[in-house]
Parts: structure tokens; C-alpha cells; sequence
């Protein structure tokens, strides 16, 4: 009997166990079952993760064994098993075989063993009751196919035992998923991602549905890794992340917004948040007087050129993205082009009026045209953004500096003290 057969044999008795005798494997052929091993559970039944890594082929040989061991012995375990292929939450794992099956014969008590209630001849039709012993007889099955049966069974789990033979292949990939998203869960973006880009990538047809869930998780888990890589100064990493999502999805604005960070060698998701504060990223004082008087517009390279030319595509192709607003910003803050930097904040005030960095970015845009009827329109940013994140020393300190400008000095001094009193705490 050749590998294909023996292992169709083992998922078709795991997809009828329910009804099959209540009869251990063990009381028929002793040399099929063994004592469970001290690591594996005592009815593996019970353990998702232990029967989704046995799905997928992850399980070592010794866990192999511990856990086929058990299932010879339990049926039990067999029929709760069978009921979550049933269902759709276990695919067992299958096994690849080269060729056609040699051997198309099969005992034709073996195959009514193992067909479904309803497709069995009524001579091997459900039990009347529980006791395998009482119903045997009247089943009509006869003892050399229990024992072609149990053969058959011992060989296919013998099969088992070698896990570079056996891949995951599922007919809606639900366990695969699954399991990546019970790395995504536990903490284990890298796991996650390798998981669903593995999957996605496969030459088996993939249903929408599941094409649609594997792409979200592929874009979470990536955004993770990315974002850490971005974080940790490995810009390369980022780039690289973001090319291979977006061969599978439809694209992903944080994920684009990253890859652009890295380009200019930010290591910050929104740089704006590490460039807020007109004391300490922009040189005033807090009466509102400038230490640096240069308000010339820098030369913008070939390379600056290119990046703003991103993030006008990036904002055109995801025009929620509140991310790709900021950055570009902030970008023009730093090329001193305050009025096109006005624009671009207005409009991320605009679609998130509640956003501290977005009202912030427009006083800052303002203020920094040093003009009295700009310094007097920063005003209002200034002040919701204090509104918005009260015991932010960073926007007290701007609101301040802004009266200060405007000539109230005692309005000033209210926010000079909470926001000297938020960097004596240890606020930045």
C-alpha cells in the first residue's frame, strides 16, 4: 500500500472516529499505542496551540510520537479531533507522495470502516448503542478488517513520524491563519509575518475571503517589524518590508509612510513629534524673540526632490493617511517654506480637527511667517492644542511663547508655568 493511501486511510478513520467503537486502538493491536510521554498533554484535545503546530508540521519527532501515541490509545481525543476537521477548525496535516497510487485496492470492509455514516451500506450503519462489543456483531464487520484497519492505522501514523514529508495545505488556509494570528497575539510579529508571506505566496489558489485576512495580518505584523527597523535605524529592513506587503496587498499608507522616514533617515514614524517646540527646536525665547534671524529658503536637492515627490503621491494614493500629512509638514518646515507648510497642516486640521500634532504643525507654520497678522492666527492653533493635551509642557511652552510675541505678557506667564513646571518633572 503505498504512502498516499496509508495516510488517506489515517484522515478518513480521524473524519469517522465518532462513530466508530469506543474501543482503544490499544485492546486490538497492542503495538500500536505506547505510553504518553511526560510532554505531551494529558488529552492533547484540549491543547490549541499543540494540535495547530501538528497541523502545520511544526511539531518535533518526539512530539510527534507523544502526541500519535495518545490518539492510538483515546478515542476520545480521536472523535473530538474528528469533529474539528469536521468543523473547519483542524486540518489535519497531509502528506506529499510522488506518483499515482500504486495500489487502488483497498479491503472493502476497510472502506466502509472509514466511510461517512451516511455513505455506508446499512449493514455497517450506526451503532444502536454505546457498548462496541454488544453492536459488533450486528454491524456485520468482520475481524480481518478491524485488523487490516488497525495495520493500516499503524503504518500511516509510523508515516507520521517524519514531519519533512508533511506540509500544511488547507483548502481556506483557516489553521494557517490561525496560527499566525496567534503569533501576532503572543507577540511574535517576525513568526506572523513569515507565516502569511509563506502562505500568500504559494501556487495553491487562495479563496478571497482568506486572501484578504492572511493580507491583514501579512500588513500588521509587518508594520511591527518595520517600524522597529525604522526605530532601530535599519532603514533598509523598512524598504524591504514594505516592497514585499505590498506585492500581496493593495498597499499600505503607515507602511509607505515608514519606507519614506527611512529614506530621509528619520528614525521617528511621525518626525514632527521629535521637532514640536518653538524653545527648543526653533530657537525662541520665551518672551518670543528669535536667537537666529535666517528666514531664507534652503537649496533642496535632487534627493529632497525625490522624497517630496513621495509624499505628494503617498497623500494622493491614501488621502486619510494623517501620517503622510504631518511628515510632509514637517518636511517643509525644515526647507523654511512656511506658507506651502501652512497649507498642508490646514488640511490635516481640517480632516483631524482633535490631532495635537496637526494643530501644533499650523501654529507652527504660522508663527514661523513672523508676520503680526501670522503670529496673531497661530493663536488658535496654539491654544486647542494646549486644550487637547493640557499638561503637555511642549504646547504650554508654545501657547506661551506665542502671547508673549502677541504682547500679553500675563497671559504668557500662565503657560510659561505649566510648561516650565511639566520640564521640571521630567517632561521634555
Amino acid at each position: 500500500m503505498t504512502d498516499r493511501r496509508q495516510h488517506e486511510i489515517l484522515r478518513n478513520f480521524l473524519e469517522s472516529a465518532w462513530s466508530l467503537p469506543d474501543t482503544p486502538l490499544a485492546s486490538l493491536s497492542p503495538e500500536v499505542a505506547s505510553p504518553t510521554g511526560d510532554g505531551t498533554p494529558e488529552h492533547p484535545r484540549d491543547d490549541e496551540d499543540l494540535l495547530l503546530d501538528w497541523s502545520l508540521g511544526d511539531l518535533s519527532p518526539e512530539r510527534h510520537r507523544q502526541l500519535l501515541d495518545h490518539l492510538a490509545a483515546c478515542p476520545a481525543c480521536r472523535r473530538e479531533i474528528a469533529a474539528m476537521v469536521s468543523a473547519g477548525a483542524l486540518v489535519l496535516p497531509d502528506v506529499d507522495a510522488a506518483g499515482p497510487d500504486e495500489n487502488t485496492h483497498v479491503d472493502a470492509s476497510l472502506r466502509n470502516a472509514v466511510r461517512p455514516v451516511s455513505e455506508r451500506p446499512s449493514h455497517v450503519a450506526s451503532p444502536p448503542d454505546a457498548n462496541p462489543l454488544a453492536g459488533r456483531a450486528a454491524y456485520g464487520w468482520r475481524r480481518p478488517a478491524i485488523v487490516t484497519l488497525v495495520v493500516a492505522l499503524a503504518a500511516s501514523l509510523l508515516l507520521l513520524l517524519a514531519p519533512q514529508v508533511f506540509h500544511f495545505r488547507s483548502a481556506d488556509g483557516s489553521s494557517v491563519i490561525a496560527l499566525a494570528q496567534r503569533d501576532v497575539d503572543q507577540g511574535r510579529p517576525g513568526e506572523a509575518f513569515a507565516r502569511m508571506e509563506t502562505y500568500l505566496s504559494g501556487e495553491r489558489a487562495v479563496a478571497e475571503a482568506q486572501r484578504i485576512q492572511a493580507g491583514t495580518i501579512l500588513e500588521s505584523s509587518g508594520y511591527e517589524l518595520a517600524r522597529d527597523g525604522l526605530v532601530q535605524g535599519d532603514f533598509n529592513r523598512v524598504s524591504d518590508i514594505q516592497h514585499r506587503v505590498s506585492r500581496h496587498t493593495g498597499g499600505s499608507s503607515r507602511l509607505l509612510n515608514l519606507r519614506i522616514q527611512a529614506e530621509r533617515g528619520e528614525t521617528a514614524e511621525q518626525s514632527l513629534s521629535l521637532r514640536t517646540s518653538l524653545v527648543r527646536d526653533y530657537g525662541y525665547e520665551t518672551d518670543g524673540r528669535r536667537q537666529i534671524k535666517d528666514f531664507s529658503i534652503p537649496e533642496i536637492t535632487s534627493t529632497q526632490q525625490r522624497i517630496e515627490g513621495e509624499l505628494l503621491a503617498g497623500i494622493e494614493a491614501f488621502p486619510d493617511s494623517l501620517a503622510l500629512r504631518l511628515n510632509y509638514g514637517q518636511f517643509l518646515l525644515d526647507q523654511n517654506e512656511y506658507q506651502r507648510a501652512e497649507g498642508v497642516f490646514a488640511e490635516a486640521v481640517r480632516r483631524v480637527p482633535d490631532s495635537v500634532l496637526a494643530q501644533t504643525g499650523l501654529g507652527l507654520a504660522l508663527f514661523q511667517q513672523n508676520r503680526p497678522d501670522t503670529i496673531e492666527r497661530a493663536l488658535e492653533p496654539f491654544q486647542k492644542a494646549v486644550q487637547l493635551s493640557p499638561d503637555d509642557p511642549v504646547v504650554n511652552l508654545n501657547l506661551a511663547v506665542c502671547l508673549a510675541r502677541l504682547g500679553r505678557a500675563g497671559d504668557a506667564q500662565r503657560y510659561l508655568e505649566r510648561g516650565t513646571e511639566g520640564r521640571s518633572s521630567g517632561e521634555p
